[in-house]
């Protein structure tokens, strides 16, 4: 249905628009150029606000879209940032707002020129259902992870504390999404995160506040899961002669204030070993140990066990 614009048609707002020029050639992988639909033509202010498109001030009434409040700004036009559209100058986006590559990021503004078909919104058909442009969506978490999970071999689990684990993962998007939405953003930007099987837990928040004036919704999800450390046999066999070497010597100072010191260096190395020898991470008290800990014990323990020796000389 798109057709050659003639020299006295004027695109109008809702138009759809194939186009390609330079910034195009660098986003797409083919020759095919862009289709976006006009949202702001020469001489109209826009501004995006909290997931609503401002034309002239006004809210637009988007029936293309799968659901309202879903606009949010990027690179090019941030969010609570009027312009206005220049002589000869397009602002387009796509009608799916969450992943489209259109005028609010490395396009930009699309030059009249550039144009090459155009849908004229008089011949397009919506099933428009009224609806309240400003309700705000959130994510149902469960139907989020069922999204993810059919992409996964072994399936990620709710877990508050998910940002504490060994391996973690903390992604972050401004905006209102859904279960699908979200979904779909997650398994296009951050697949790398989702399907690794290394995480298995996740947590997701969702934050409303004000922003240099400006209202931002902000999801933040957090991924966790176990990474075995992979202890280096050199290090293993180090403690192990520590800790043979201390139940060698241990016999010779009974009955002193030294025993005492060697047993506690003989209790810790031997949980040491045992969690190395496990493949386990150590955890912050251990970790303590081997950082401060024992060389305090062992300087303490050569300090009696000399003036001992002194004295019994």
């Amino acid at each position: 249905m798109m057709w050659k614009p003639i020299s006295n048609y004027v695109l109008k707002k809702g138009d759809i628009v194939t186009f390609k020029n330079s910034v195009t050639d660098t986003l797409v992988s083919t020759n095919s150029g862009f289709i976006k639909r006009i949202i702001a033509t020469p001489g109209d202010t826009l501004e995006l606000r909290d997931g609503q498109v401002l034309v002239n001030g006004s809210v637009s009434l988007e029936p293309y879209t799968a659901l309202p409040n879903s606009t949010f700004g990027d690179d090019f036009l941030a969010d609570c940032k009027l312009i206005k559209i220049p002589e000869n100058q397009y602002f387009v986006m796509g009608d799916n707002r969450k992943t489209s590559d259109d005028s609010r990021r490395k396009l930009g503004l699309i030059n009249k020129n550039d144009i090459e078909e155009v849908l004229p919104v008089f011949l397009q058909k919506f099933n428009y259902q009224p609806r309240n442009e400003s309700a705000k969506i959130s994510v149902n978490q469960e139907e989020f992870l069922k999204i993810i999970n059919t992409q996964r071999q072994s399936p990620l689990k709710f877990n508050p504390l998910a940002k504490n684990n060994i391996a973690t993962a903390e992604l972050s998007v401004n905006g209102h999404y859904d279960a699908i939405e979200l979904g779909e953003a997650a398994i296009e930007w951050w697949s790398k995160y989702f399907l690794d099987p290394v995480y298995t837990e996740i947590n997701i928040s969702e934050t409303d506040k004000i922003i240099n004036g400006c209202p931002t919704r902000t999801i933040k999800i957090n991924l966790g899961g176990y990474l075995p450390p992979n202890w280096d046999k050199n290090v293993i066999n180090s403690w192990q002669k520590a800790l043979d070497r201390l139940k060698e010597i241990r016999p010779g100072w009974n009955n002193t204030p030294v025993a005492t010191i060697i047993d506690t260096r003989i209790k810790y190395l031997e949980q040491i070993v045992a969690k190395m020898n496990s493949n386990q991470w150590l955890g912050p008290e251990l970790e303590l140990y081997i950082q401060s800990t024992d060389k305090k014990l062992y300087d303490k323990q050569t300090e009696l066990s000399n003036k001992i020796n002194f004295d019994h000389e």
